[in-house]
């Protein structure tokens, strides 16, 4: 199913490790308790109104892995990015890893 859509074809082996990871989730906790611990917890404050540096705004840089689609493509390379991003102004980075990709 995944290989006929083109948004997640690239990442079928992702996709699959995240599904059997969710349906061992599903059978340790009914979603029974998940609703209830939901409901016990505040909702946060929304963060575009509560972020603030002394009246500048902070920016942050998201860095996430994509597959190369050509073959010309530089190496992912996540420090000369995040690095990239500093110099360019950004005041932190996040940078979100998987497990799948990584191994």
């Amino acid at each position: 199913m995944a290989a006929n859509n083109p948004a997640t074809a690239p990442y079928p082996d992702i996709i699959a490790a995240k599904r059997q990871a969710l349906a061992v989730r599903k059978a340790k906790t009914p979603i029974e308790a998940i609703r209830a611990l939901a409901s016990m917890q505040k909702r946060p404050p929304p963060v575009l109104s509560t972020v603030t540096n002394e009246g500048e705004i902070t920016l942050i840089g998201h860095l996430r892995y994509r597959p190369p689609t050509d073959t010309l493509a530089a190496p992912y390379d996540p420090v000369s990015r995040a690095l990239r991003f500093i110099r360019q102004g950004a005041d932190a980075v996040a940078l979100f890893t998987d497990f799948t990709i990584y191994q």
